[in-house]
């Protein structure tokens, strides 16, 4: 496989992943997984009680004495399609860093359909250039063997490497 980054993402978290061909110690080809960056989405992780006055969506409540209640549209879908918009943004920033910093050759996105859509939206054509793959997957909370499972699962790593090592966290610079 070619010098890849992974971004595994969903609407509150994104991980980025560099996958490399190495070699073992005994001198044998292994497709190395090390995470590289990782970034959080901080109104995804907020309560609904930290965001909205009320908790509850579409209902307004009538006077002690008066008639029944009726519904409304308080437009929270709008306000959390724009949460992910921005937070698209921040991820392709991110990407476009870690393409450059690490010499990365083809990108793969990993996430659910709705924030793949913002991804998609947001990512300028000298990224677009280099998407070999797009999975359709809620995949975040997979460690590294996991991921590289998913990936000869779905064709885009040879089954020997099934088994390659795994890499540690890059420190930030």
């Amino acid at each position: 496989m070619k010098p890849t980054l992974l971004l595994v993402a969903d609407g509150a978290r994104c991980r980025l992943i560099t996958v490399r061909s190495a070699e073992s110690e005994n001198f044998e080809p292994i497709v190395e997984l090390v995470e590289c960056d990782a970034l959080a989405n901080p109104e995804a992780l907020l309560s609904g009680q930290n965001i909205y006055s009320e908790t509850k969506s579409g209902r307004n409540r009538s006077s002690a004495g008066g008639g029944p209640a009726h519904g409304y549209d308080d437009h929270r879908d709008r306000h959390h399609d724009e949460m992910l918009r921005r937070f698209a943004r921040d991820i392709v920033v991110h990407t476009e860093n870690a393409m450059q910093g690490n010499d990365l050759v083809q990108l793969v996105l990993i996430a659910n359909s709705r924030l793949l859509g913002f991804l998609r939206e947001q990512l300028p054509s000298r990224l677009q250039e280099r998407l070999a793959a797009t999975l359709e997957e809620d995949a975040i909370k997979r460690n590294l063997d996991e991921l590289r499972r998913l990936l000869v699962q779905r064709g885009l790593l040879g089954a020997q490497h099934a088994t390659a090592r795994q890499g540690s966290r890059a420190q930030p610079s």
